[in-house]
């Protein structure tokens, strides 16, 4: 069985500037999405801790849902990660990107799925947290040709799931 670890963009702080990174995207006001440009890099970053549930040493799936303006073109995506379990170090950097494209749909009411590959979760555990950076690559990857604003509904994070969950040694 699969569930997902969800930030809906109505939750994720969209600023000031995650280090190292692009400026924060903007927010609809009417959905609270978060809208990122189609003119420059834009970042937004976020903290994920493993739910007692979760199937250790398995993977985990995040993914985009996201809503595109009509018209025509690609967008380019970059997601980075890193894990530590709770005592242990994180890694003096995030891992490597994953670089996606997303076709625009061409519907301005079309739901786009957009997965951002697997996250090797092996040797990790319940509770382990996961810090992760999302990038909209807009000025600096000429692959993303279109210029609107995509606005992001949600990133979620599936997993799979082993149990109904533990007693934490905290309680």
């Amino acid at each position: 069985r699969w569930e997902d670890l969800s930030f809906p963009a109505s939750g994720i702080f969209a600023g000031p500037e995650v280090e190292g990174a692009g400026s924060p995207p903007g927010r609809d006001t009417a959905t609270g999405a978060l809208k990122f440009s189609g003119i420059q890099d834009e970042t937004v970053g976020g903290i994920a801790e493993m739910r007692h549930r979760w199937l250790p040493d398995s993977i985990v799936r995040p993914h985009m849902h996201l809503l595109f303006p009509d018209g025509v073109g690609n967008t380019r995506w970059s997601f980075e990660y890193n894990v530590a379990n709770i005592g242990e170090d994180f890694a003096g950097s995030y891992t490597a990107a994953t670089t996606i494209t997303v076709a625009n749909p061409g519907n301005a009411l079309r739901h786009v799925y957009a997965s951002l590959g697997d996250i090797d979760m092996t040797n990790y555990e319940e509770s382990c947290v996961i810090l992760w950076k999302l990038s909209r690559l807009s000025s600096s990857d000429a692959a993303d040709d279109f210029e609107d604003v995509v606005h992001l509904l949600c990133l979620d994070f599936a997993y799979q799931v082993q149990k109904a969950g533990t007693v934490p040694d905290l309680v």
